[in-house]
């Protein structure tokens, strides 16, 4: 296999094996892609022809022509194609650009604004990737004679022994891509050749003659808007179909006995579960202005049990956080405690036990460990309240799920003094089964109870 360049005489490379595989023949074709002296079309072209300088590697130069397309620089490019010929070197790639095509790279090494130069030839190192260059400029200019090519020639040998006379550096802008219209101008010149042949066969062929052309036209043309016509039926009768499905979404919506859509449960992709605080800052982003079909699981907790309940539910919420929908935050009812109460009022039913107890005993209730799931585009909210009080019931059983009876219903106990560690464990219990009711709640089955219009931001403010 041989490969030609710019020589018709001489090939530029030659492979010869019994058998090639396609694997040498590409990595062969590969490695002569350009030309011996290539002209520059475009950034990407230069940067394959002078890369950047890389670590603990062979420094790489580019000699380059500026010279234009006219036919009085046809024997100096010719000359410069000439002298690559015989001066191949394995650091050293040699190049050419058209001044009139690439005036801003032309100016910045030339010196010069939008003016003509005469030929000349410049020795550069790519940097780095932003465009900085060392460079040489070449005295003398180029004209293709012996004295312009015995000088680039004494500068490249000074070259491979003092890489120090790149004495000039500069930052080049990037090249024109003279391909960018190419394609477009190609495809209306060609359409515009097409209707003219057939405008021309038209007028001046009889009609028996277009008949085959015409007929071909019309058949196109019957298969296209066929085919519209079938996928807009199609479409619309895909549409019915769809429509009694959505009516048994929207009633599963409503907590109707419908199919219930299961919850597919995707791995975590972080070692960790990022809790956000609700708060006036983050009210909004959070909560009021959430992305429709996304949620926020929010931790009620107090100063006192912030860690401990942290903890907890981290652990609990960790196999959810592999989903996108779900939000975690936590909310300081210490500090938030009037909006707490303003939500809550929308969930009169699911508190009323608390509540009447409550009163009876005249003590504030305990939000501590409550979660509430709120859906800001829809405006609903899901609870989740304690299952664990850290009370003892009848026979020493530990107190869980809604407390029932007054305090007439059993004698007054003694108070007995807890440690921190008993009074920690009670904290900690309070989100059992905090994972399932969240697999619940992904599947949608938890009743939601809805509100009018979340809290103002004034709720939410802290106290000063």
């Amino acid at each position: 296999m041989l490969v030609f360049k710019e020589s018709i005489d001489r090939p530029a490379d030659i492979i010869q094996a019994k058998g090639m595989k396609k694997q040498v023949i590409d990595e062969f074709i590969l490695n002569n892609r350009f030309l011996l002296v290539p002209r520059l079309v475009n950034q990407k072209v230069f940067d394959e022809l002078c890369p950047v300088k890389q670590l603990h590697r062979r420094r790489k130069y580019c000699v380059l022509l500026i010279t234009g397309d006219e036919e009085s620089y046809t024997i100096g490019n010719q000359a410069f194609i000439s002298f690559a010929y015989t001066n191949t070197q394995e650091v050293v790639r040699f190049s050419y650009a058209y001044q009139r095509l690439h005036q801003p790279l032309c100016d910045t090494l030339l010196k010069t604004k939008n003016s003509t130069q005469p030929p000349q030839v410049f020795i550069l190192e790519h940097r780095n990737a932003a465009g900085k260059f060392l460079y040489k400029e070449v005295a003398g200019g180029w004209n293709g004679t012996d004295k312009n090519k015995q000088r680039l020639l004494d500068e490249l040998q000074r070259l491979q022994k003092d890489p120090s006379i790149l004495n000039q550096d500069t930052m080049l802008p990037e090249l024109n891509n003279e391909f960018a219209s190419m394609f477009l101008i190609r495809w209306i010149y060609t359409a515009y050749d097409y209707l003219t042949e057939i405008i021309d066969d038209i007028i001046h062929n009889n009609w028996r003659e277009m008949m085959p052309l015409l007929s071909l036209i019309f058949s196109a043309l019957f298969i296209l808007f066929g085919t519209v016509v079938v996928q807009a039926f199609s479409d619309s009768s895909e549409d019915g179909k769809s429509k009694p499905k959505t009516k048994d979404g929207a009633k599963a919506e409503n907590g109707s006995p419908a199919s219930v859509k299961r919850f597919k449960r995707r791995p975590p992709k972080k070692n960790f579960v990022e809790v956000t605080e609700l708060t006036d800052i983050t009210y909004t982003s959070n909560l009021v202005k959430l992305r429709p079909g996304h949620m926020n699981v929010v931790l009620v907790l107090t100063d006192a049990s912030k860690n401990v309940l942290l903890s907890k539910f981290a652990k609990e919420v960790y196999s959810f956080t592999g989903n996108l929908t779900p939000h975690f935050s936590f909310l300081n009812v210490d500090k938030h405690s009037a909006w707490m109460e303003t939500l809550l009022e929308f969930t009169q039913d699911a508190m009323q036990i608390d509540t009447d107890e409550d009163d009876g005993a005249r003590h504030k209730i305990d939000y501590a460990g409550y979660i509430l799931a709120l859906n800001g585009h829809k405006k609903y909210l899901c609870l989740f309240r304690p299952v664990y009080t850290g009370e003892e019931g009848p026979g020493g059983a530990t107190g869980g799920g809604r407390r029932s009876g007054s305090r007439e219903d059993h004698p007054p106990r003694r108070s007995v003094p807890r440690s921190r560690s008993t009074a920690t464990l009670q904290i900690h219990h309070k989100l059992d089964h905090l994972g399932l009711w969240m697999e619940r709640l992904m599947e949608g089955t938890r009743h939601r109870y809805y509100i009018p219009a979340w809290p103002g931001l004034e709720k939410i403010t802290a106290p000063k």
